[in-house]
């Protein structure tokens, strides 16, 4: 971890969570999820491209201490967990929210996100090869359940084999 110094955590460059977003091919204000976001790169990344990100992480002190960028995430993520539409057009306003979650319990409700966008835990600093075995079917599972029929999953991966 570049701020800390610790081993635990690994950031995803900017200019990744760019191309990611790039594959997706999102029409502007487009719901783009990370349902594993660390300190919040996908989601920043998305709102500087026009779309909303929300993003969620299993140590919220990931985001909490090093992303000041989120402000009033609670009140926010509050009204996304309950379907609220933020714009009264239908669509997401600009913008990005995070809040501490597990990636394979996801507290949105169905067909709610356009796009799940995510690098992945993986590697041995994340996951061994047995938890990471048992945890990407789960997520998978929960990205299918959120994402719009028309939606787009992209994810970023150690290895096509761990997914």
């Amino acid at each position: 971890d570049p701020i800390s110094g610790s081993r635990s955590s690994v950031h995803l460059r900017p200019s990744v969570a760019d191309i990611l977003i790039d594959v997706a091919n999102l029409p502007r204000n487009s719901v783009v999820l990370d349902p594993c976001a660390g300190i919040g790169t996908v989601n920043i990344r998305a709102t500087l491209q026009s779309h909303y990100g929300i993003g969620g992480e299993l140590s919220p002190s990931l985001f909490w201490n090093k992303a000041p960028y989120f402000f009033d995430c609670n009140r926010q993520y509050r009204q996304l967990a309950q379907g609220d539409k933020l714009a009264s057009n239908g669509r997401c306003q600009r913008g990005s929210d995070m809040a501490g979650w597990d990636a394979t319990l996801l507290p949105l409700r169905d067909s709610f996100v356009d796009a799940v966008i995510s690098d992945i835990p993986f590697g041995q600093k994340c996951l061994s090869t047995n938890e990471l075995s048992a945890f990407l079917p789960k997520l998978v599972f929960q990205c299918a359940r959120v994402l719009v029929p028309t939606g787009k999953l992209v994810l970023l991966s150690g290895g096509v084999d761990a997914v």
